[in-house]
């Protein structure tokens, strides 16, 4: 399955931007911007578990002995069960992102030059936007 391979970029590049923004936001507050980045990081762990059933789902049915070990009914029900594992393990995932959203935000507030990081846009007002 290597033509997959490439699903897998999107968590290691997650992990690249927790490491990055740990370090913008280190001197705000070190301990709220490493509990931000480990949010960030296990998120993309839980991403990577997810996209692996999200494949096995694929393996299932693109097996050359797919069709010819199981019934049908018996390969729908393996699939679903992949696509129901990986759904709820992105459901829990994207709680852990929330958190570190919620932790950037509160550390983005908290940073005295955000209008140097964020650029003129923070000081127009809503109806310009």
């Amino acid at each position: 399955m290597p033509q997959y391979c490439d699903l897998f970029v999107a968590p290691l590049l997650d992990v690249i931007v927790a490491w990055a923004l740990y370090t913008v936001f280190t001197p705000v507050n070190r301990n709220r911007s490493l509990l931000a980045a480990w949010f960030r990081v296990v998120y993309a762990g839980m991403l990577m578990v997810a996209i692996s059933h999200l494949v096995r789902a694929l393996a299932v049915l693109e097996g050359p002995q797919s069709l010819a070990v199981s019934s049908p009914a018996q390969l729908n029900a393996q699939v679903l069960l992949e696509l129901n594992t990986s759904e709820a393990i992105w459901s829990a995932g994207l709680v852990l992102f929330s958190f570190h959203l919620l932790l950037l935000g509160y550390l983005a507030y908290r940073q005295r030059t955000s209008q140097d990081i964020w650029g003129p846009s923070s000081s127009l007002p809503d109806s310009a936007i």
